[in-house]
């Protein structure tokens, strides 16, 4: 790329940047949204961008509120035509959702709903303000098979190349990512976890107790049961730093949770983060919340953040990342490694989870890709079983 090119990328982020977050009327963020619309904007890029990012419902959701009469027509046909199909597909979805779960209940198999309409409604209010295109349930680690068969029994079978696992490399597979991905028709999609994390993360909160705090959710009139937001904002935290924050959706996520929940527990939070020796890994998800997005994080987690040796530095490196995120890729191996030596609260754990690293590169040509090919999924409602 150019520097020229660069410099409209990095632009183009910024303004995708300022609109993916929840406001209020008189929130100073207007006011630099309204300048940064004086200045010009390359729509064509703040589309990449949003899109990329998986925050375009967000996006257009701000720029449609306070700003729809200083929106390009092309975009905001575009915008909308999107919304409009993500909407059905997303209702569809959550019934799916409810179905499931009413299935597994009646074999006897707990389950906890995670992200999808679940976090959407959760941290935004609203299953329409963040992308998801499939389904996320947590289980015992034990019910795996009984799920399995109440899920090949509805018509579910493992997504794209899974289907040729068996045997050993299934175990391998379910064993390092702690998820197994089925499809049904094509159109929903379901990843079965077994953990919140994959081993050698220091995530491991008991599946009971993590039941035992869960809540119950209305979303679209189903009653759907998942994670504390307390429980919800450390594992989206972990899931942040799994996934390195390459994605602003994620950065998103963490930002509207606690937004949206002045009554969050810190203490509860502090405690049950060092539990799991995750209190870097939480602040780090924390300062992006609040550096990027201006989340209300409370200034003695602030404080905490700033005393983190090296926390700052790593959280700058990676947010100079995410504008040209799109033309990077995905970090070397080394250097993951590295990063994830640096976010864990102890030597111990980091070269636990470097073995980890070690092994999956190690097992990964020798497995299949995880996840099916979502891409080809129909956006389409489709008739279900009651």
């Amino acid at each position: 790329m150019t520097e020229q090119e660069i410099k409209k990328h990095r632009k183009a982020f910024e303004f995708v940047r300022l609109c993916a977050r929840s406001y209020e009327p008189d929130d100073a963020g207007i006011d630099a949204i309204s300048h940064a619309l004086d200045e010009g904007q390359d729509w064509r890029l703040v589309e990449l961008q949003a899109t990329f990012h998986r925050v375009h419902p967000l996006v257009f959701q701000t720029l449609k509120t306070f700003f729809s009469d200083r929106l390009p027509p092309a975009f905001t046909s575009l915008q909308r035509q999107w919304l409009q199909s993500a909407s059905i597909h997303n209702v569809f979805l959550i019934k799916e959702h409810e179905r499931i779960i009413k299935v597994l209940d009646r074999r006897g198999i707990p389950a906890l709903n995670l992200k999808g309409p679940v976090l959407s409604q959760i941290a935004y209010g609203n299953y329409n303000l963040r992308h998801y295109r499939d389904l996320d349930v947590l289980i015992p680690e034990h019910k795996f098979e009984e799920a399995q068969e109440v899920l090949l029994a509805g018509g579910y079978q493992p997504a794209g190349h899974m289907i040729k696992r068996e045997g050993m490399a299934k175990q391998i597979a379910l064993y390092l990512e702690s998820q197994y991905a089925f499809e049904r028709g094509n159109v929903f999609g379901l990843d079965l976890h077994t953990r919140l994390l994959p081993p050698f993360y220091s995530y491991s909160i008991d599946f009971d107790h993590l039941l035992a705090r869960s809540i119950e959710v209305d979303v679209a009139g189903a009653r759907l049961r998942s994670l504390s937001p307390e429980d919800m904002l450390i594992a989206l935290c972990f899931q942040g730093a799994k996934d390195r924050w390459e994605v602003l959706k994620l950065h998103c996520d963490v930002a509207e949770l606690v937004r949206s929940h002045p009554e969050l527990d810190w203490q509860v939070i502090l405690a049950r983060t060092r539990s799991v020796a995750g209190e870097r890994i939480v602040n780090l998800g924390l300062y992006f919340a609040h550096h990027l997005l201006g989340a209300p994080v409370p200034e003695p987690v602030l404080a905490s953040i700033r005393e983190a040796r090296g926390l700052e530095k790593i959280a700058e490196r990676l947010a100079d990342r995410l504008p040209l995120q799109m033309q990077l890729g995905t970090a070397p191996f080394l250097d993951r490694v590295v990063y994830n030596l640096m976010i864990q609260d102890s030597v111990i754990y980091g070269l636990r989870y470097s073995a980890f690293s070690i092994l999956r590169n190690i097992t990964t040509p020798f497995l299949s890709p995880f996840k099916g090919n979502m891409a080809s999924r129909r956006m389409l409602p489709v008739e279900t079983s009651p």
